[in-house]
């Protein structure tokens, strides 16, 4: 994070080209400013002149909606203050209320693809911000594939297995940290 230290580099930085979230220091923990109506320009000068205001570049959204339709397991967290995570087929998005629905109904407000765990692609596409690993077995056999962070051959079929987000993104739902 940045810290701000005028009240000009805080309107430069929200006005700026770059998404950018705000935090401020609440003395044990980094809040982020979600509703900019309930603070006063006496308020914010304070908070940017005590050395308690930082800016970070808001991260982008791993766009879910492919996993509607490829069959990729998903795993979902948040319900009802719930913090482990289970998995699933996501059954529906409701953008409104950003909510992911299983194919149980039950509703979430954290999901993400099954993370390493390996499982064949085929030529649907998987969303942008998404580390991706290509599994390859060696010839003749079935078992302990070789792990590529690229492409090697360009088949049709593709043993995949999702590691995480890139550097920018972050799963909907889960932390911009």
């Amino acid at each position: 994070m940045t810290k701000i230290t005028t009240l000009q580099e805080l309107v430069a930085a929200i006005s700026g080209p770059e998404d950018v979230e705000v935090y401020y220091s609440t003395g044990s923990e980094w809040k982020v400013v979600t509703n900019w109506s309930y603070w006063t320009v006496n308020e914010l000068n304070i908070i940017v002149n005590s050395g308690k205001a930082r800016i970070k570049a808001k991260k982008t959204e791993v766009d879910m909606l492919p996993f509607l339709k490829n069959g990729i397991d998903c795993e979902f967290s948040g319900l009802h203050g719930n913090k482990r995570w289970y998995v699933g087929k996501l059954g529906s998005i409701v953008h409104s209320d950003r909510k992911f629905v299983d194919m149980h109904r039950d509703c979430w407000v954290k999901c993400r693809p099954r993370l390493n765990h390996p499982f064949i692609l085929s030529s649907q596409e998987l969303p942008e911000g998404l580390i991706v690993e290509y599994g390859y077995y060696n010839e003749g056999t079935t078992e302990n594939p070789t792990w590529k962070e690229e492409k090697v051959y360009d088949n049709v079929w593709n043993l995949v297995r999702i590691v995480g987000c890139k550097e920018g993104y972050v799963f909907p739902g889960c932390s911009n940290d």
